[in-house]
């Protein structure tokens, strides 16, 4: 289970540059990933809003195929649950890489989401609209939702080396091999590579930490203005596009 997916890179469906995208700027934990699986953060408030409020066995499947699939992703981090299934369940294996599952995670999510703005965009044509900003029921549903996946993602980009350390695994040692191979003659212990060493290490955190922070703030914008957008419809504000 090479290809397993960490935990903590779950986060990229709501921040895509939380370890560091794909490509050479990577730095989770597989050896290299061609980009993260990025759904956006109004996508899992939508996806969570229907978990919550809509109440179909649709709904349920998706959810218990979105929970499921996203354990198989983890791979050898949830080894309790992925090595009984690739052990005795026929046809498991074909997903050797772990990872493959989240295709179906972002899938069930995608359908979720749908549920949840439909969820969100019904709304009962006969109420007056002092009527409607008294008693909508709907307006802090969708505000919960929303403030959960801001405040999630808000709270990581404010202190985001209490969750993620950016840095690769073993990367401090395989810039040593590279400055070695670089300078045969010069001594593993040399105090000059020791500090050079640290100072590229350095300085790919700062940058891997600004990316974070960059994508991070877009995501929270998109998440206020969205989540705005559909309190304005609620209350009338904005023209009816869920209408039929």
């Amino acid at each position: 289970m090479r290809w397993s997916q960490g935990p903590g890179e779950l986060f990229t469906f709501a921040v895509a540059d939380a370890f560091g995208g794909g490509g050479q700027t990577y730095w989770g934990p597989k050896t290299f990933t061609e980009g993260p699986h990025y759904l956006t953060g109004v996508v899992l408030s939508l996806a969570g809003l229907a978990a919550w409020k809509v109440r179909t066995w649709l709904v349920w499947g998706l959810g218990l195929a979105t929970l499921g699939t996203a354990l198989f992703s983890l791979g050898k981090y949830a080894a309790w649950i992925n090595w009984p299934f690739f052990q005795y369940f026929p046809f498991f294996d074909a997903f050797r890489g772990p990872e493959m599952w989240l295709s179906i995670t972002a899938l069930a999510l995608i359908v979720l989401a749908g549920i949840g703005l439909d969820y969100a965009l019904r709304r009962d044509e006969t109420q007056s609209r002092r009527q409607r900003q008294q008693t909508d029921p709907r307006q802090r549903p969708i505000l919960i939702a929303f403030g959960v996946v801001f405040a999630v993602v808000g709270l990581v980009w404010l202190a985001p080396n209490t969750v993620l350390d950016f840095e690769k695994p073993n990367e401090e040692q395989r810039i040593r091999q590279a400055l070695l191979r670089q300078n045969p003659n010069v001594s593993p212990q040399n105090p000059k590579v020791q500090q050079a060493v640290r100072q590229q290490v350095r300085k790919l955190k700062q940058q891997r930490r600004g990316a974070f922070s960059t994508d991070a703030q877009r995501t929270l914008l998109f998440l206020a203005l969205a989540a705005g957008a559909l309190v304005l419809y609620r209350r009338r504000t904005l023209p009816a596009w869920g209408r039929g």
